[in-house]
């Protein structure tokens, strides 16, 4: 077998080690966010806020329509804050996860958020790759996600 096609199957085999790794981490730092208190989570209920308000018909920018869901829903934060850091077409697309409670709704968010971002540097990281190259690209991406900032 020639020296190139060893470094092929040496990166991918780097590639895939990588890739594993990086969703290990990232089950663990799901299974640790499950104990998390959603009393603690004041900046993902402005999303939940505004995607029951979507879900009951009402407009997501109203406050007395979010402080009304605020009231029905019975959440419990340590702050209430309502920020703009989520785009205005989130709660629509949120919309099949609209029906759970403060709890779930929050570990759903947690899910998606987490796996979005490791999907997103992996690809970034095979698409930056050579052809022969994505999948250790996309091991790299995935463990920058995992591992470039504290979870």
């Amino acid at each position: 077998m020639s020296p190139g096609r060893w470094r092929e199957r040496a990166g991918l085999l780097l590639g895939l080690a990588l890739l594993s790794i990086a969703a290990w981490r990232g089950f663990a730092v799901l299974e640790e966010a499950a104990s998390w208190s959603p009393e603690s989570a004041a900046d993902a209920l402005p999303l939940y806020l505004t995607t029951q308000v979507v879900a009951s018909g009402g407009d997501p920018t109203d406050p007395g329509a979010l402080a009304a869901a605020y009231r029905q829903h019975g959440v419990q934060t340590h702050a209430l804050l309502f920020s703009t850091l989520y785009p205005a077409s989130l709660p629509s697309l949120l919309q099949p996860i609209a029906d759970r409670p403060w709890p779930a709704f929050l570990q759903a968010v947690r899910r998606l958020s987490l796996w979005t971002w490791f999907l997103g540097l992996a690809f970034a990281g095979a698409g930056s790759a050579g052809p022969r190259r994505r999948v250790l690209g996309a091991g790299v991406g995935a463990v920058v996600a995992m591992f470039g900032q504290p979870l």
